[in-house]
């Protein structure tokens, strides 16, 4: 939909499920009670390897954002008996059966927009772990979203060659065992840093060393500068397998409390 486009006022389904490449595929929505008659902004948050949407949307608390600011946000499920998404280096069987996530990913943007009232210029991809890793994916191969903010998950695309400049978000900890900081050559992890100066490649920019534009506590953010669109990284000194400011999954390591990831990548990727 349009952005100045009217729409039906109307109650948000809880949930979603259509037919694509011969799956039934769904999806948890969340945001205001009743949409307004004017289109929102969305945010499709992917969860990790093995994790579901109702831990998703317990982990980032982006449920309760969307309520109170304004805007759609879907928490999708993934494929396999263990659940995950196809992002080139990570995970499970949805990479093994070369499942077509982009396609899903751009077909339930379409399926969203169908039952709600979604400005579908501002829609972006953000995701935990394996979910951060496909919205680099996206990012890459995908002309649909506006923005994406991975947290907790690296690039795993051998080749990347978006066709548009679009801002791109990174938040991770320092302490990560599961998708290391300095990246696991086993499993074919780069680095942070590496997954950045990739970014900072593609989009152009001018200054490889970084300004910071947001420092606490235990959080530090950069943004680069002279690229074609924003690029910036969040890094939580000493921070887990987890999502700042949400709530803490158990064994995953230490969450953050001085960054509220869904405020920095909303406030960055100009959401709202």
């Amino acid at each position: 939909m349009d952005a100045g486009a009217p729409c039906l006022s109307h109650d948000l389904p809880r949930e979603i499920s259509f037919e694509y490449d011969g799956e039934t595929r769904s999806a948890l929505l969340a945001g205001p009670t009743s949409l307004p008659t004017s289109a929102l902004p969305l945010v499709v948050n992917f969860h990790g390897y093995s994790d579901s949407p109702e831990q998703q949307e317990e982990f980032s608390v982006m449920s309760d954002d969307a309520e109170q600011q304004g805007f759609v946000v879907a928490y999708p499920t993934g494929t396999g008996i263990i659940k995950g998404w196809n992002a080139g280096a990570c995970c499970g069987t949805a990479v093994t059966n070369d499942k077509d996530d982009v396609g899903f990913a751009e077909a339930l943007v379409d399926e969203i927009a169908a039952v709600g009232c979604i400005d579908k210029g501002r829609v972006y991809a953000t995701g935990y772990s394996n979910g951060g890793f496909l919205s680099h994916r996206l990012a890459c191969e995908s002309s649909v979203f506006a923005g994406v903010a991975p947290v907790a998950g690296v690039m795993g695309m051998d080749s990347c060659l978006p066709t548009r400049a679009i801002p791109v978000l990174q938040i991770h900890g320092t302490s990560d065992v599961t998708v290391p900081y300095n990246g696991n050559i086993a499993l074919g992890f780069p680095s942070v840093d590496a997954s950045m100066e990739g970014w900072s490649d593609r989009l152009s920019c001018s200054d490889a060393t970084p300004t910071v534009f947001f420092e606490q506590g235990d959080t530090t953010c950069v943004q680069w500068s002279g690229c074609d669109a924003p690029l910036g990284l969040c890094t939580v000194d000493g921070g887990g397998h987890t999502w700042p400011g949400g709530e803490a999954p158990l064994l995953r390591g230490r969450t953050s409390t001085d960054l509220d990831a869904n405020a920095i990548l909303l406030q960055f990727l100009e959401v709202l």
